[in-house]
């Protein structure tokens, strides 16, 4: 059993000394100048590159393809299809939520409060609280005349009508006044003015 003991002793400083004079070697990865080194590439921009993706589209709007008959109506000289296309991405961009649509008739039915819509003849109007109008139901109706598309629209009920009880009597003339001309006219602006390139 001597021997076994002195055994293990020696291989132990055997380990020692081989692991101790591996550690010291300089390790032939220390000098890597003559290594190949990828490429410096230099970065140029390019005069004449287009846009970034994420830019928006411009606007163009419809220029003279759009036109207010009366504070109730404006025309569109677009095929139906495209007329419709065209109105719902223009309360799209004015953030006019449509409750309803019916393609079939023409229809439109709008959650519309003229307040908050900006009216531009008046410069100050964000200095002062309007509440002129309660929020309603607008129809906007499209229809086909000759080559153009007659856009109209009407006041239907106001937006609160559903807490009414059922023996209350139902008026669907507000009080106040009618913002149908207000409808039309942010309508009108944004066609003529505001629509992106397609």
């Amino acid at each position: 059993m001597k021997g076994h003991g002195f055994l293990v002793k020696i291989i132990a400083i055997i380990s020692c000394f081989l692991w101790i004079n591996g550690c010291n070697s300089p390790s032939k990865y220390q000098d890597n100048h003559q290594l190949e080194q990828p490429p410096t590439l230099a970065i140029m921009e390019r005069a004449g590159e287009g846009p970034p993706l994420t830019e928006k589209k411009p606007k163009i709007g419809l220029k003279n393809t759009v036109n207010l008959l009366d504070a109730n109506h404006l025309t569109l000289q677009q095929p139906f299809d495209k007329a419709w296309n065209t109105l719902a991405t223009a309360l799209a961009l004015n953030k006019i939520k449509i409750s309803d649509r019916n393609r079939e008739t023409g229809e439109y039915f709008v959650e519309y409060d003229p307040d908050d819509a900006h009216d531009e003849s008046d410069n100050f109007s964000f200095f002062s609280f309007k509440d002129d109008y309660e929020q309603a139901i607008y129809k906007l109706t499209l229809k086909q005349e000759s080559n153009l598309i007659v856009i109209r629209a009407e006041k239907t009920a106001q937006k609160s009508i559903d807490l009414l009880d059922d023996g209350d009597d139902i008026s669907f003339e507000d009080k106040n006044k009618d913002g149908k001309d207000k409808l039309i006219r942010q309508l009108y602006s944004t066609l003529k003015n505001d629509l992106p390139l397609e």
